[in-house]
């Protein structure tokens, strides 16, 4: 047990957090993990922090969205609260999921600095959240002047990038309908209940109905060369 805590601090996180559960969020069920257990023995704390490790959208806990009642922190939201959203006026919240990740990897939040893609101040979501990006050229290359983009495929090192280290909390807004709505001025989607393609995929993705299209991983390195 000492090497599974000194694990957790090395890498900034709960120090209850085991070798075993960081590799298998990270690695999957593998040999690597297969060793780790039979190193390390069983683990039974916390197992529910990486029960569903592909939970990679939505935001980092502290992001103020936009309510009815002004802005609110993300994590103080619950089922029922009213939303501002983009294309219907305030909806209601269906359900708030929630979870606990070390950010590692695929799994590390992806920071926007003040002024990028709408955003009125620093704002940090999960990987494959969607951003809308809006610019008269997208018509040109894609026919439409909006689109979605996976934020991690906006990372350009300055005004988007990844923040790996430690753990971080995200908090997912689930809606009955696909709506756009505001994550500290930055427009970005909230979906539905249901499947959910994987934004960024070099396959056609299909848009949620209402949605704006959502760019695969090779449109969205060809629009960032273009307009960002």
């Amino acid at each position: 047990m000492g090497q599974e805590m000194a694990f957790g601090r090395v890498l900034g996180l709960d120090p209850s957090v085991t070798a075993v559960q960081i590799a298998r969020s990270i690695f999957g069920e593998g040999p690597m993990v297969s060793a780790l257990r039979e190193r390390m023995g069983p683990v039974k704390d916390l197992e529910p922090l990486v029960e569903r490790p592909k939970l990679h959208e939505g935001f980092v806990a502290g992001t103020r969205i936009s309510t009815l009642a002004g802005l609110r922190r993300v994590e103080t939201l619950k089922a029922g609260d009213m939303v501002e959203t983009q294309d219907a006026g305030a909806q209601p919240i269906v359900r708030i999921e929630r979870m606990r990740l070390p950010a590692l990897r695929a799994q590390a939040p992806i920071r926007f600095a003040a002024g990028a893609h709408g955003a009125e101040r620093e704002v940090l979501v999960a990987p494959n959240q969607r951003v809308l990006v809006r610019d008269p050229v997208l018509e040109v290359l894609f026919g439409e002047a909006e689109v979605l983009v996976a934020a991690r495929t906006l990372v350009d090192g300055e005004m988007v990038s990844r923040v790996p280290g430690g753990a971080v909390d995200y908090v997912r807004i689930v809606f009955d309908a696909s709506h756009m709505i505001f994550a500290e001025g930055m427009a970005v989607e909230c979906f539905r209940p249901g499947p959910r393609p994987t934004p960024g995929d070099t396959q056609p993705v299909t848009a949620e109905p209402g949605a704006p299209r959502m760019l695969r991983t090779l449109e969205s390195q060809m629009m960032r060369k273009l307009v960002i």
